[in-house]
């Protein structure tokens, strides 16, 4: 009912045939006169893991000949139009052969240099691990009286999962502040979280590497705004059961609870057992929201429903020759998600999605449906065309 890329099933020919997240039974005729030829022996239960695509000509029907093989006679292949003579003269006409025909040639190459594309450089890698460093060891010398580069400390976010998409990727560090701040804040009155945040933003500013940098504190983070790439630090104490809280601002103040690690860890179990695609994809989709600055959507819950998605689409565990069908099916499942909610591991909090980007998710499927169509047919500089309204020019028109 999905529809696959080997063709024996069906072939997507419109965006409404292709539709099978929001209407799961509905079916098509097969449309393909293309057969399979495997490559490799089947593991895990797969028909073929490689295929190759070729057409096949189907065979004449038997009516197709009835007006020069008289059928009534079982006993003789003589035409009625033809004199007797010997049946060995008699020989089936000359089939023409059929011509190799690939198609998404072009898929492969396409995605193999968008991904590539919008990583980041090793030298910008360099700068951000610097920035970062600096930071942690002036709290540590501050709030735990050592000057240490890693203790007390850890990235979180894109950094701390290799998710780092563009140059627009700040960088997310959890600082541990001693119990000792804790229990000195909660004898203040007022919003104490804003108050700590406006500490912490004191402590980096009277330093001097910092004091011509610009530093404020927004919601849950304090936010160092270093000229090539931001740092925003979260503030958290270690709980007696081991867990972690965070600042919040909001409301007049609270603290919440927060599992960075779970959420890694889940992560990369969905990335492990699906081939890198968890990871490939929640890259593209981050790469979505800067080039067209989505309202309403984060980081963060992109990567959460990357994990979702790719627990239940088909082909989860296949190669980038999928990743057109991928990209497109994760906007429809995307516009099927508009004012749901994700949970997040460890905590298990519900975290609202809005419907803010929905419009985006919509505009991004269709673009997404039609360079299918051109990269099945493959159209190489209309699919790319098709692509760069999603992603922008990271995306090449040619790959050929």
């Amino acid at each position: 009912m999905y529809g696959t890329k080997n063709t024996i099933t069906r072939a997507f020919t419109s965006s409404e045939d292709e539709s099978w997240w929001l209407t799961p039974s509905k079916l098509a005729a097969s449309t393909s006169l293309f057969g399979v030829i495997p490559s490799a022996p089947s593991t895990g239960g797969r028909v073929f893991d490689a295929i190759a695509k070729i057409p096949i000509a189907p065979a004449p029907a038997a009516s197709a000949l009835s007006s020069l093989w008289d059928m009534s006679q079982p006993n003789s292949i003589i035409p009625h139009y033809m004199a007797p003579r010997s049946p060995t003269l008699i020989s089936s006409p000359p089939v023409a052969s059929v011509p190799i025909v690939l198609k998404w040639q072009y898929v492969t190459r396409r995605f193999d240099q968008f991904i590539g594309k919008i990583g980041v450089s090793q030298s910008r890698i360099d700068d951000g691990v610097r920035k970062q460093a600096g930071i942690r060891s002036c709290l540590n010398r501050y709030y735990w009286g050592v000057s240490s580069e890693t203790a007390n400390s850890m990235l979180i976010g894109s950094w701390a999962k290799s998710m780092i998409a563009g140059q627009s990727s700040d960088i997310d560090l959890l600082f541990l502040l001693p119990a000792a701040i804790y229990f000195n804040y909660e004898q203040r009155s007022g919003n104490k979280q804003s108050q700590l945040l406006q500490e912490v933003r004191g402590v980096l500013s009277d330093q001097g590497k910092y004091q011509n940098t610009d530093i404020n504190g927004d919601r849950q983070v304090v936010i160092v705004n270093f000229d090539s790439i931001p740092v925003e630090i979260l503030l958290a104490f270690t709980c007696q059961d081991g867990s972690l809280i965070i600042c919040d601002t909001k409301h007049g103040g609270y603290y919440k609870v927060t599992d960075p690690i779970s959420e890694l860890a889940d992560l990369e179990a969905s990335d492990t057992k699906w081939n890198g695609n968890t990871r490939a994809l929640a890259i593209m989709g981050k790469r979505w929201l800067q080039n067209r600055d989505v309202k309403g959507l984060k980081a963060f819950m992109v990567e959460r429903m990357a994990v979702e998605f790719l627990a239940s689409w088909p082909y989860s565990i296949h190669d980038r020759f999928w990743y057109d069908w991928m990209v497109r099916d994760f906007f429809l499942f995307l516009v099927g998600r508009a004012n749901t909610s994700i949970s997040m591991p460890g905590t298990g909090e519900n975290i609202s999605l809005g419907a803010e980007w929905l419009g985006e998710a919509l505009r991004a499927y269709k673009h997404a449906a039609g360079a299918c169509t051109h990269e099945q047919a493959n159209h190489e500089v209309l699919a790319g065309e098709k692509w760069q309204e999603i992603f922008g020019s990271a995306v090449p028109l040619r790959v050929s």
